[in-house]
């Protein structure tokens, strides 16, 4: 407290003034009220025969009333010094007493109020007190408590006007700040989203094309028409991988919606994706299939789960075969991939781990639940549990995040 003070009080005295901000046309309107005064005050003044201190004197009531629009306490300042100044006998007939117009009564409260505009609370408690202590030891008892009084609500009003402007302000701030944040952490949520979309397509069609590359010599031995229309396949599949994968990093490098309009895959789309499989030599069972339509973001995910759990059977369970079913009721929709022990072994491939991790992630979005594990016999299950009432509630969630 007594730093802030003292700071307010070196700022009074010899510190840095601030300009008020405002429109031009105030500026104009300032400058034609201090050359009226100025007028006024030279007219007033005409008992003294100089016109040289007419004239000064005029400039002591003109400049403070002229300043206050770009320098609020240097106008106070000068304001302070033609309180104080008194005039001989010999310059001035019967001497010059404060105030010598009547102007010079409502110059100090404007500072006053100008200056508690925008400076600080203890650099306008300064300007108050030496106001009204100057004010005080020149007029009249019984004027001096109107305009003290004056001084003191204007000081008072101004500093409440500055600290709602500055908390309007730092209000605006924070809510730019916010709304940078929330624009921030959809691009993050909607980049890491991409991210487990290119992971499942690329693993998915990268594990077709190994498995068929690798069973092609004993499924098709001495057949070349088969061999051939296999080496299209693979293909086909390769340039529907680059396809995927395009589309994906389209939608990183656009900042456009259209790119991210391209329909995402469903349930509907999963008995394509098991025929691609089967015809790579995969065998594949779907044991069930829901006869009703699930909610598209649901349906999408369970269609990557799926996609990424026969992707890690075949990398992980060669010759395995895969048996899928997917069971929907009311509120739930199940599926489980189980594969069975592989049929030989397969080399340990570095680094990856992700796909049960995005298979969780997309579960848990939707306020599901995954579980993995090995089975009785050497196999392994996905099993997931997609809350059907969950999708649309998300869906609402991600419309307003993308609206504001």
């Amino acid at each position: 407290m007594t730093t802030s003070l003292l700071v307010g009080l070196r700022t009074v005295v010899a510190g840095r003034d601030r300009r008020p901000a405002g429109h031009w046309l105030l500026a104009w309107v300032f400058g034609a009220a201090a050359l009226g005064s100025a007028l006024l005050v030279h007219d007033h003044l005409g008992g003294i025969e100089l016109v040289a201190v007419r004239v000064a004197l005029a400039a002591t009531v003109a400049v403070p009333i002229g300043l206050l629009p770009h320098r609020p306490l240097v106008a106070w300042r000068l304001a302070m010094v033609a309180t104080l100044l008194n005039l001989p006998r010999e310059v001035a007939p019967d001497g010059l007493s404060w105030p010598w117009h009547p102007l010079q009564v409502f110059v100090l409260p404007a500072s006053v109020l100008v200056v508690a505009l925008v400076h600080r609370a203890a650099t306008v408690l300064w300007v108050a007190l030496l106001t009204v202590a100057t004010m005080a030891g020149h007029l009249a008892p019984s004027r001096a408590p109107a305009v003290i009084g004056s001084v003191v609500v204007l000081a008072v009003v101004g500093d409440q006007v500055r600290r709602r402007i500055e908390a309007q302000r730092s209000l605006a701030a924070e809510r730019q700040l916010t709304a940078a944040e929330q624009e921030r952490s959809a691009v993050l949520e909607e980049r890491a989203r991409i991210a487990r979309e290119m992971h499942d397509v690329v693993a998915h069609h990268m594990s077709m094309i190994a498995v068929r590359a690798e069973t092609a010599p004993y499924r098709l031995s001495g057949e070349r028409e088969a061999r051939d229309s296999e080496f299209v396949a693979i293909a086909g599949a390769s340039r529907a991988a680059l396809h995927d994968m395009r589309r994906l990093l389209g939608v990183l490098r656009s900042d456009s919606t259209a790119a991210g309009s391209t329909p995402s895959p469903s349930l509907a789309d999963l008995p394509d994706m098991l025929a691609a499989a089967t015809a790579s030599g995969l065998e594949v069972v779907l044991a069930a299939m829901p006869a009703d339509a699930v909610p598209p973001l649901v349906g999408q995910a369970a269609y990557r789960i799926v996609q990424e759990a026969l992707s890690n059977a075949t990398r992980h369970a060669a010759g395995a075969s895969v048996r899928i079913s997917v069971t929907a009721d009311d509120s739930t929709l199940r599926l489980g991939v189980r594969n069975t022990a592989p049929v030989r072994a397969v080399a340990r491939v570095r680094g990856g781990g992700h796909g049960i991790a995005g298979m969780r992630e997309r579960a848990a979005a939707l306020g599901g639940t995954l579980t993995t594990g090995p089975v009785v016999g050497g196999g392994f299950e996905v099993y997931a549990v997609l809350p059907l009432d969950a999708a649309s509630e998300v869906g609402r969630t991600a419309a307003v995040s993308r609206a504001q």
